[in-house]
């Protein structure tokens, strides 16, 4: 009995340990919705580090472009998706599939998938390892496209 306790107990703190979940955080802070731009894209390629291409506007559709008057409405909603940071295991070497593109006025990107995230700044991109709850996360893109 004491062994079942023990094992339970250790299992709990490796799940709590393994992944967190954390508030997103913007490449700029909080976005000033009047000059960026969101959009629904969809990453044709695998872009990122090693297995990924670089950053490359041929490789990416647009699936949908928020209107400016929903930009408030967009982020707001967003921020309701749990997002997580894994403090143990392989880092997120590159994204693709559909994802949120934010473009601010400096033209630096931001894109944000349910399985990782990128800034894109001068060309250059960098993933970061960060999820969503990708149910969640379909659900808002299906609403918002």
């Amino acid at each position: 009995m004491k062994k079942t306790v023990l094992f339970s107990a250790f299992c709990l703190i490796i799940v709590i340990l393994v992944s967190c979940t954390i508030p997103y955080s913007f490449m700029h802070g909080e976005p000033d919705i009047d000059t960026i731009k969101i959009e629904i894209v969809n990453l044709e390629t695998a872009m990122g580090y090693h297995e990924g291409s670089p950053y490359n506007e041929e490789n990416i559709s647009v699936i949908k472009v928020i209107e400016n008057s929903k930009n408030q409405e967009f982020l707001s909603a967003f921020k309701e998706i749990k997002s997580y940071q894994a403090n143990f295991g392989s880092r997120i070497d590159c994204i693709s599939g559909e994802a949120i593109r934010i473009t601010y006025k400096n033209g630096d990107i931001e894109l944000i998938t349910h399985y990782g995230t990128a800034t894109v700044e001068n060309g250059d991109i960098s993933i970061q390892t960060i999820t969503f709850d990708s149910v969640r996360f379909s659900e808002f893109l299906d609403k918002f496209s």
